[in-house]
């Protein structure tokens, strides 16, 4: 018994060695894995393919397609000068996965291609992205972080998201159930000059990781 008991133990130790081993040889080097919301190419489909995936909300201009060196982009018109607002004006744009919501739970940074000519207008950058119904996690981007000469990419840890709750404190789901993606641009009140941005590859990004799961009802 203590012997077959020895046998079994070791074999297990062996399983467990040879297929760390094997995570580790695979995942070597590796960049992780990617998931990719939108590449912004909507060349082939037309301008109204991009609309319909990202609808302008409140007084916000309609998406248009990039054009020259900019194909294969969309650019977003943050019309601040007829846009009304209170202390701020908000240009914003939603994308909606309520049909087959998001898990992002295995995801660490996101990382989105941003080119604008002129920033002056433009006070913050914003993606929000909604878990389940009403609650926010927010990520502020400063215009200083933004390319104007070409697109660069925004890099941003999903830890330091900022949670805007509308609903009852602690019933989110989570990072398990995003639901709405926007992207914003904030204006001082006083602003009259329209800012346009050019965006290209949302993506986000996670650590390739190996499960390793054992059931032996001997042991």
């Amino acid at each position: 018994m203590l012997n077959n008991r020895f046998h079994l133990c070791y074999r297990v130790i062996l399983t467990f060695l040879f297929f760390s081993i094997f995570c580790y040889l695979s995942h070597a080097g590796s960049p992780g894995r990617n998931l990719l919301i939108d590449d912004f190419d909507y060349d082939s489909e037309g301008v109204s393919a991009a609309r319909a995936n990202w609808v302008e909300q409140g007084q916000t201009d309609e998406v248009e397609l990039g054009i020259g060196n900019y194909v294969g982009s969309i650019q977003m018109l943050a019309n601040f000068s007829t846009i009304n607002g209170g202390s701020t004006k908000l240009a914003y744009w939603n994308r909606s996965f309520e049909s087959s919501p998001l898990d992002l739970s295995s995801y660490t940074t996101i990382e989105l291609s941003i080119y604008s000519p002129d920033l002056s207008p433009v006070t913050k950058f914003y993606i929000y992205l909604r878990s389940g119904s009403q609650d926010w996690y927010r990520f502020s981007i400063s215009p200083a972080e933004v390319s104007t000469s070409g697109f660069g990419a925004i890099v941003l840890d999903m830890k330091s998201a900022a949670v805007e709750d509308y609903g009852t404190l602690g019933d989110t789901p989570g990072w398990k159930d995003i639901q709405h993606i926007r992207i914003a641009a904030t204006a001082a009140s006083d602003e009259d000059t329209d800012a346009i941005f050019f965006l290209k590859d949302l993506k986000f990004k996670g650590r390739q990781h190996c499960v390793i799961k054992h059931n032996d009802d001997r042991l």
